[in-house]
């Protein structure tokens, strides 16, 4: 793991800290500890199973914002063997923030985001 690509990032209330973990072919997999200090002082996410494409930087905010809108993927979005693997602890803290509008609130921020995002990599290129 290099220290220099570990992230802490701060979104509303929840925390999310993020490393490179390893690449596999074209892909890099992350390490990766999802909190929310309201719910609990343990993490509701963590694991290595997400990944972007290698030539993501890890430093880019792209990484991070597509990482919450895998973890922040609620009922009725996907089916529903998704969240065969979920605990039940992940499960309610999806309902309880569902319930709280907060869910819906930090998706739509994250589409916000990506939006600024994609604008910021076009001006570089000059598109």
């Amino acid at each position: 793991m290099n220290k220099k690509q570990s992230r802490t990032i701060f979104f509303d209330r929840l925390v999310i800290f993020i490393s490179p973990a390893y690449s596999i072919e074209d892909r890099r997999f992350y390490r990766y500890d999802l909190y929310d200090p309201k719910w609990s002082k343990s993490p509701i996410f963590w694991g290595i199973d997400y990944s972007t494409p290698v030539h993501w930087s890890p430093l880019e905010d792209r990484v991070w914002v597509d990482l919450l809108d895998f973890l922040l993927v609620y009922h009725g979005d996907t089916d529903s063997e998704y969240f065969d693997q979920y605990s039940s602890g992940q499960l309610a803290w999806l309902d309880q923030v569902h319930r709280e509008g907060d869910l819906d609130g930090w998706r739509f921020d994250l589409i916000v985001l990506r939006d600024e995002i994609e604008d910021k990599r076009y001006e570089r290129r000059g598109v």
